[in-house]
C-alpha cells in the first residue's frame, strides 16, 4: 500500500511538474526578431535637434564635390568608434504642389544612395548604413545628411 501511495504522489509531481515546463527553443531566446527599422522610424530619429549631422553635403550646385571630405570624415569617427552604423538621409525642401513634392523626395533619395555608395566604395560595409529620405519645409536647399549612430 505504501508503494503504491508512493506511486500516487510521484505520478501527481510529475503531472504537474510537467505542465509548467517546455522545451527550450529558439522562441526561448527570440520569440519574434526585431524588425528593421522603416525609412519613416529612421527619418524620425533624425531630426535636426535630436542629434547633430555627422557631415552635411548640400546640393547647392548639381553635382557637389564631397566624396573628399566624406572620406576624411568618415575615417575619423571610425577612428574614435571602429565598426559604427551611419544613418543617411536625403533631405529635400516641402514646397510646391503634391507632384513636385514627390519629384524632390526621389531626387533626395537618389542622392542619399549615391553617398551611400561612396561610402561603400571607402570601405564602409552595406549593413552598417541605412538609408531614408523625406522632405522638410525648412530646408530651401536639397541635402543629404550622414548622422553616426
Amino acid at each position: 500500500m505504501r508503494l503504491s501511495r508512493l506511486v500516487g504522489r510521484l505520478a501527481f509531481v510529475l503531472a504537474i511538474a510537467s505542465g509548467s515546463c517546455r522545451l527550450i527553443d529558439q522562441t526561448t531566446f527570440a520569440p519574434e526578431a526585431e524588425p528593421p527599422p522603416t525609412p519613416a522610424q529612421i527619418a524620425a530619429t533624425t531630426q535636426a535637434g535630436n542629434r547633430p549631422a555627422l557631415i552635411t553635403i548640400r546640393y547647392s550646385v548639381a553635382n557637389p564635390s564631397y566624396q573628399d571630405l566624406l572620406a576624411q570624415t568618415m575615417r575619423t569617427a571610425e577612428a574614435r568608434r571602429p565598426g559604427l552604423e551611419y544613418d543617411v538621409v536625403g533631405i529635400a525642401p516641402a514646397a510646391g504642389d503634391p507632384a513636385t513634392q514627390a519629384q524632390s523626395a526621389q531626387q533626395a533619395t537618389n542622392r542619399a544612395a549615391a553617398v551611400m555608395r561612396a561610402m561603400m566604395a571607402d570601405g564602409v560595409r552595406d549593413r552598417r548604413i541605412h538609408l531614408a529620405a523625406r522632405t522638410d519645409p525648412s530646408v530651401t536647399i536639397p541635402e543629404v545628411r550622414v548622422y553616426v549612430r
